[in-house]
């Protein structure tokens, strides 16, 4: 498993950054950016990063990247990053790679949107995205879209979320462990879990980081794709739904295929949401993933 690494960024900002890449520097053939949903917690994302690196050639450097402020260490600040800093935040480090060398960007719910917009900004580098279980457009339908947009534009629900975060984190670890396994996410694994409460559960400064690029989120989400850019790059993007998704729904799925018959838009079964958090769904998904990336890469998609 790759050991996370701590970056400064923006002053007292880290950047978690997880990779698994050759010795030798200069053998490798492509760059594979995961960028996580939100919250954008780098480690979340560490077993799926693992399997991807057994499935793909061993000359794919394979980066995640966490949200910038969303980390245990986030110090209590005025300073928020919205959905488009966080952008900006992944386009920079992008910026510091070779650009002989073909970039492609795996953003999973909210990192769907942002993969593409990395991609409208900076077409030299990155070569392909691909989005999954990608969140696209605010759902007004959605009761769970609508009471999450709620709960996050509430300054008051926010503090107390926030607070009984503080209250939590005073609890010995192993009582920390039960109640985010019991009551929160009881069929995430041990370790999802585990870091969840390392990150969120004992620093509510990153939880009001999470909760700010949300706001943000449905704020930019409220417009539809920009479906003509999508036409102009379809061969370079491919999506990825699964059944019952609140944030990529089916709906979007077929839309997709209406507005953008030309991209690649598929259905994985048996499979959620947060599939990075479930050892055995990570393991699926990461094997489908390599599949669609091999086939971007075997037809020069992009480059």
């Amino acid at each position: 498993m790759s050991q996370p690494d701590l970056r400064y960024q923006d002053g007292h900002f880290f950047t978690e950054v997880l990779q698994w890449a050759p010795q030798d520097t200069t053998t490798i053939s492509a760059q594979v950016i995961i960028i996580p949903g939100n919250p954008g917690l780098g480690q979340i994302y560490s077993e799926y990063g693992a399997f991807l690196r057994e499935y793909l050639d061993s000359s794919v450097a394979i980066t995640v990247l966490s949200h910038l402020g969303q980390h245990e260490k986030t110090p209590y600040s005025t300073t928020f990053f919205s959905l488009e800093d966080q952008i900006r935040h992944k386009l920079w480090f992008i910026d510091e790679l070779s650009t002989r060398t073909p970039v492609y960007v795996i953003g999973h719910s909210i990192g769907a949107h942002m993969a593409v917009e990395m991609m409208r900004q900076n077409r030299k580098q990155v070569h392909g995205v691909l989005g999954l279980f990608p969140f696209l457009q605010f759902d007004e339908d959605s009761r769970h879209q609508c009471r999450m947009r709620s709960l996050v534009n509430s300054q008051l629900a926010v503090s107390c979320v926030a607070r009984l975060m503080d209250a939590l984190a005073l609890l010995p670890g192993w009582m920390q462990a039960g109640s985010l396994s019991r009551f929160f996410a009881p069929e995430n694994s041990p370790a999802a879990n585990k870091i969840v409460m390392t990150n969120l559960f004992q620093n509510s400064a990153a939880l009001r980081q999470a909760t700010f690029l949300a706001v943000h989120e449905f704020i930019d989400l409220a417009r539809e794709p920009d479906w003509n850019f999508l036409h102009e790059v379809a061969p370079m993007v491919k999506f990825v739904f699964t059944p019952d998704d609140h944030w990529g729904p089916l709906w979007m799925h077929r839309k997709v295929q209406e507005k953008v018959p030309n991209l690649a838009s598929h259905v994985m079964e048996h499979v959620s949401h947060s599939f990075c958090t479930k050892t055995e769904e990570a393991r699926v998904v990461a094997k489908r993933t390599a599949d669609l990336l091999k086939e971007m890469m075997e037809q020069g998609i992009g480059m």
